[in-house]
């Protein structure tokens, strides 16, 4: 053992402020670290001899040192046989997790991670830890390798199944699900090769650059026919996808994984190739020769997502929402949380009418320069004005666009032409009862990368109200959907006290607990869920989902525990079952995965993508999405909250079940849908995926579709925890 000895001071307490330079050979000689520059840390230390040991790592962690803790844990750590070092595990990784969230320098971490990997390198709980920090950090990719290597350690199904949890919902982060959709436009594909291709016969010794490269494919498109090509993306993965599409395609691009300003090229680019343009074409930060198109727009769904008038003086809004004016009762307009919403407007609830002929909006010309510098510093202003052609309530102008991108070679993304962008929809409140010829006056111009759309006049005044806001995930979906408000009201008619836990403020009569002040603030006998109390033979409401459709275990559990601190209360839903059946979408491959049909991807080959395919997909619109039921529906699993022992948390984990599907029609069964059923005491229930216009379903895709007849059968082997329905394999059964 080296020590390390500090002497000459004196001091009544025998405890010094140090400042110490760690000596490199010294700190390479105990733990292997090589760091490249001595490193100053300030620490208390007694000025007796030190050793490296458990206790002072203790003691250094307990004082925030957590330099000089992983120092003496790694020391002592590596001279302990494999087996005796389990044991000091979670205090470990307690330390490391503190030190990785304090240390700055990358290098040190790095040479840390590398030395505690020898150690702990066979554990689930250490792979976790590390990828627990790397998602903090915002480093999704190094996050999902980790995970992935906890998942090869995992130890039993908890283990396998908080791994898989983790590993898909940052496949989801990682690759936003409309890239899918993107990628697998054929037309939208075809249209800007077909322009890359004209562009390039054009022009001599043409020097390329892609700006927003994604996959790669319009790069790979360019360098075909052996052209200079530079290609430019700032997202992590999408680079990594990218080269691995390139060395697939046997092409050479040069790519730059970096912001386009700061790119430093020593010879000029003579071709720009982008196709960085959202559905209101500049929030992606692109000019391009544009023409946009706008029509009123008539659509109940677009306010019920954001605004639920509780009575004619109270009004909750999301708290994303802007309110211009004052907040209490002056106010002159509420603004949804962002200046539009993408949509496709064929998908939206309930359905949609345009009030209105569509119009030219703007028109923008790349070649203006005074037009892209007026845009470049916001003052870029024009005047909408759009005239009523039926009469009906109005609740949003819709937008969309017409890109020119070369020579007659264009683009509209009108819902009638079916390409993969969606439509712009600027929403505004109240809406608006219009008669065929009325007027509607709109303000349009460019902030912030935004294309924003202000009415004018036309519009119906707000009338005056007090707002208040709610968190943003809070459910005003449901808050706004009269089947659900009616299936609770109902379940509660019969008894005299209620205590109202959904959020959803079901009736005035009822009291209410909830953790927002805002809900608190209009409910009867209001107060919190943990300091509730209600009396023997009370009904407690409860809606354990999100604004999204996601089950919402802690909050579930918080209500069990209401639940067990009232034993003679009654929960409704009292029972809540996950169906599923079978179905066939083409529509859900291609928002998930690549398709089979290579002549999508103009010949080139975009495999490495398949890495980041969607195997769960959410927020399903059953109403307007297209497929096809191809089995009976069929119940996973069901929770029972009738009992009042305290096997109630039980009721949220579920491991390694099984149920069967039996196909009812030969077809492709592409996936699994899935949504929960609610029943109250007196045997009515509520199927969220029928009955409910808030809550959105969901679907687990097979790996590789599955082509079945008439009364073939599928076994699917599931588990459910903290709130997440996972499937572990999906088996055809053989019947002898």
């Amino acid at each position: 053992m080296t020590i390390i000895k500090f002497g000459g001071f004196s001091n009544p307490k025998n405890r010094f402020h140090l400042r110490i330079f760690y000596p490199f050979v010294i700190w390479n000689l105990i733990v292997d670290l090589m760091f490249p520059l001595p490193r100053p840390i300030t620490f208390q230390i007694d000025t007796e001899s030190t050793r490296y040991s458990l206790s002072n790592a203790r003691l250094y962690s307990s004082q925030r040192h957590y330099s000089l803790a992983i120092l003496n844990y790694i020391a002592v750590l590596k001279s302990l046989p494999t087996e005796n070092r389990l044991k000091y595990l979670e205090e470990f990784l307690v330390t490391l997790q503190a030190f990785l969230h304090r240390e700055a320098n990358e290098t040190n971490t790095n040479d840390v991670l590398r030395v505690a990997t020898i150690i702990y390198g066979t554990e689930f709980r250490f792979w976790r830890t590390i990828a627990e920090y790397y998602y903090v950090q915002s480093k999704l990719s190094r996050s999902l390798a980790n995970f992935q290597r906890a998942l090869l350690f995992a130890k039993g199904d908890i283990e396998w199944l908080q791994a898989t949890t983790s590993i898909e919902n940052l496949k989801t982060n990682l690759f936003d699900a409309w890239h899918w959709r993107m990628i697998n436009d054929g037309k939208r594909n075809a249209k800007f090769v077909e322009a890359i291709n004209g562009a390039l016969n054009a022009k001599q010794d043409a020097r390329v650059i892609d700006i927003g490269c994604g996959s790669g494919i319009f790069s790979i498109a360019a360098a075909r026919n052996d052209n200079s090509v530079h290609a430019c993306d700032l997202d992590e993965t999408m680079c990594k996808i990218a080269r691995n599409c390139f060395i697939q395609n046997d092409v050479r691009v040069k790519l730059f994984e970096m912001h386009s300003n700061k790119l430093a090229v020593k010879k000029r680019y003579n071709l720009l190739v982008s196709e960085t343009v959202d559905c209101a074409i500049f929030g992606e930060r692109i000019v391009e020769t544009v023409s946009l198109l706008f029509s009123l727009l008539e659509a109940e769904a677009i306010d019920r997502e954001n605004v639920f008038e509780y009575s004619d003086t109270i009004t909750f809004i999301s708290d994303c929402c802007n309110v211009e004016g004052s907040a209490s009762k002056n106010i002159k307009r509420i603004l949804p949380p962002s200046p539009y919403t993408c949509s496709y407007i064929e998908e939206i609830k309930d359905g949609y009418r345009l009030l209105s002929q569509p119009v030219e909006g703007i028109s923008v010309d790349f070649n203006d320069v005074s037009q892209l510098m007026k845009i470049k510093n916001g003052q870029f202003v024009a005047e909408l004005t759009l005239k009523a052609n039926k009469t009906g309530v109005a609740s949003a102008v819709c937008a969309w666009f017409s890109l020119n991108l070369f020579g007659d070679i264009e683009i509209c993304t009108s819902p009638d032409e079916g390409y993969c962008w969606q439509q712009a929809i600027y929403p505004f409140y109240p809406q608006t009862l219009v008669k065929q010829g009325d007027v509607l006056r709109f303000e349009i111009f460019i902030k912030d990368n935004a294309l924003r759309v202000h009415p004018i006049s036309g519009l119906s005044p707000i009338r005056e109200c007090q707002i208040l806001r709610l968190p943003q995930w809070v459910d005003l979906m449901a808050m706004n959907d009269s089947v659900v408000r009616t299936f609770y009201f109902t379940a509660a008619a019969r008894y005299s006290s209620v205590l109202d836990c959904t959020d959803l403020l079901i009736d005035k009569r009822f009291s209410v607990a909830s953790e927002y002040s805002a809900i608190r603030y209009v409910g009867n006998k209001a107060t919190s869920i943990e300091k509730a109390f209600c009396r023997p033979g009370s009904v407690i409401l409860f809606w354990p989902f999100s604004n999204q459709g996601r089950f919402l275990d802690e909050y579930l559990t918080s209500i069990i525990g209401l639940r067990l601190r009232n034993p003679k209360s009654i929960l409704v839903p009292v029972q809540l079952s996950v169906n599923g059946c079978l179905i066939n979408s083409n529509e859900l491959c291609k928002r998930s995965r690549l398709l089979q049909d290579k002549q999508t991807y103009c010949g080139i080959d975009l495999t490495p993508m398949d890495d980041y395919r969607v195997q769960y997909f959410h927020e399903i619109e059953t109403k307007t999405f297209d497929f096809e039921q191809i089995s009976e529906d069929v119940e996973l699993f069901r929770m029972d909250f009738s009992n009042s022992n305290r096997n109630l948390l039980d009721q949220l984990t579920r491991v390694k079940q099984h149920c069967i599907f039996t196909c009812s029609k030969s077809s492709v069964c592409h996936a699994i849908l899935f949504w929960f059923t609610l029943f109250d005491p007196n045997g009515n229930s509520l199927d969220l995926r029928r009955q409910s216009t808030a809550f959105l379903p969901s679907a687990f895709l097979l790996s590789n579709a599955k082509s079945l007849n008439v009364d073939d059968k599928l076994k699917a082997i599931f588990s459910f925890l903290h709130g997440n329905l996972l499937f572990h394999s999906i088996k055809d059964v053989i019947l002898i």
